[in-house]
């Protein structure tokens, strides 16, 4: 995996998590004024806190709308803006719950607010996990009013002093489970890439590097009800090397093989659509599948002329090979059978070897009944 895949992936994941804490901080002060009676005392300090916490929301919910586009435009504009917003609403939350903490007039709850701050504190750590910096810098803009308040007014304070120490010992769990969830990305990414090899090996083949039969097999059964749904034109060519056996006695089975890649990388480069289907049929066969064209006669044929006008070298030998190709076409129905084209462009292929080899045959029913007398 890229490190700009890591990036995002990382990125996406803090946007993910913290989408909670969007409607959590725009009712969470409100309500707690509430339940403390801090609107009563501090009527304007309470408005003020509100609007802004709810403002900041409001700019993360349009960030989030807006998500994919900016980050399209700008990563670092969007990972800016969304970090600010994040600290902010930190900042705000630790600086009331200070405030409350330090005031005579809530002596009795302090204790509740401390809470409060762990709680915040802790779910920093699940949230942004994804982005030690980020999460290092909200924790920071939590505890930070409660730091410098502390030391104006009471530095000696026990409970603050614990608290303190918690929010450190949370940053350093925090360290640890970003290496962990890192670690994580970097597994699945493993795998993906491992079962993405797997995917692949078992649908090419391992020689000529294009697809193998059982490709090509659940790929025509699945062209075939398509081609059948919208009426659309299915051709099979089906290529075979003259006298390959004869080759492979002569010249060796490593020559062979090197003949069958280069075969196997000309047609692949002839027919290069995207919705060409190239593979190795068996042996020295090959074959290609054709979806609505009426060129597969030309295709057919400027295979074969390339492959005659190739010299074939290896291991100072060289020679020219040539090809037999069948072609056969039909429009198929709902309820047909997708085993009828590929007989008729084996038929085809039959009738190019008995009438001389190095040749195209396109399938007709003519060729069919000839081809019938000839092999009873």
């Amino acid at each position: 995996m890229s490190a700009k895949i890591f990036e995002k992936r990382m990125d996406m994941d803090l946007l993910r998590l913290s989408i909670p804490g969007i409607y959590i901080y725009a009712i969470f002060l409100p309500i707690t004024f509430w339940l403390i009676n801090f609107d009563t005392y501090y009527p304007n300090l309470s408005l003020f806190y509100s609007v802004f916490m709810l403002v900041v929301s409001v700019c993360r919910l349009v960030h989030l709308k807006y998500s994919d586009k900016l980050y399209e435009k700008s990563r670092r504009l969007w990972l800016y803006i969304l970090s600010l917003l994040l600290v902010l609403h930190a900042a705000a939350s630790g600086s009331v719950l200070a405030l409350v903490i330090h005031d005579p007039l809530f002596s009795e709850i302090n204790h509740r607010a401390i809470l409060a701050i762990v709680a915040i504190a802790a779910s920093t750590m699940l949230v942004q996990v994804p982005k030690i910096n980020i999460a290092l810098i909200n924790l920071a803009a939590l505890i930070l009013p409660l730091l410098v308040i502390t030391y104006l007014f009471d530095p000696y304070d026990k409970l603050i002093i614990v608290t303190i120490f918690y929010c450190l010992f949370q940053a350093s769990v925090l360290i640890a489970a970003h290496k962990n969830y890192f670690q994580g990305i970097r597994n699945e990414a493993t795998l993906k890439e491992q079962h993405e090899e797997l995917v692949r090996i078992n649908k090419i083949d391992s020689l000529t590097q294009i697809y193998n039969r059982g490709f090509f097999n659940s790929t025509y059964d699945n062209s075939w009800e398509l081609a059948a749904r919208n009426q659309l034109e299915q051709t099979i060519i089906l290529i075979d090397i003259d006298h390959f056996k004869s080759l492979n006695d002569q010249y060796g089975h490593l020559f062979g093989d090197q003949c069958l890649i280069a075969v196997a990388k000309t047609i692949d480069n002839v027919a290069k659509r995207k919705t060409d289907v190239v593979a190795r049929f068996g042996g020295e066969e090959f074959i290609v599948l054709i979806t609505n064209t009426k060129e597969s006669l030309k295709l057919a044929e400027d295979i074969r002329k390339k492959i005659h006008d190739k010299v074939f070298s290896f291991d100072n030998q060289s020679i020219n090979i040539t090809v037999s190709i069948g072609v056969a076409t039909m429009t198929p129905v709902m309820g047909s059978s997708s085993n009828t084209l590929l007989y008729n462009a084996d038929i085809a292929l039959y009738q190019a070897k008995e009438t001389g080899r190095n040749r195209v045959c396109h399938y007709s029913g003519d060729i069919s009944n000839k081809v019938s007398r000839k092999m009873s």
